[in-house]
């Protein structure tokens, strides 16, 4: 595991995708857990030098616009299953 220090919402609120900071932050959940502690954290935990893999640290990028394209699909699907799509559409119409 990385340390926590990546995921800060000082780096993640440079960008404005809502997606890579709901991962920061979910990855930041993992990271802060007291039952699972960091490795690399506890290893370097008097040196503030330490930079992680470049697979953890483009992690919320990556997966956050992943997260971004499932969320905007899921939308466009959400609003075709409750429109109306009969051809022709027929409208009743009442009478006072």
């Amino acid at each position: 595991m990385p340390t926590h220090c990546r995921s800060s919402t000082d780096i993640h609120s440079l960008r404005p995708h809502p997606g890579q900071t709901e991962v920061a932050l979910r990855f930041r959940s993992l990271l802060d857990s007291d039952h699972h502690p960091s490795e690399i954290a506890e290893s370097h935990r008097f040196c503030d030098r330490v930079q992680d893999a470049y697979t953890m640290r483009c992690c919320p990028q990556v997966h956050g616009i992943a997260n971004d394209t499932i969320m905007f699909v899921q939308n466009i699907i959400n609003t075709e299953i409750n429109s109306a799509t009969d051809n022709p559409v027929s409208f009743s119409v009442m009478e006072p």
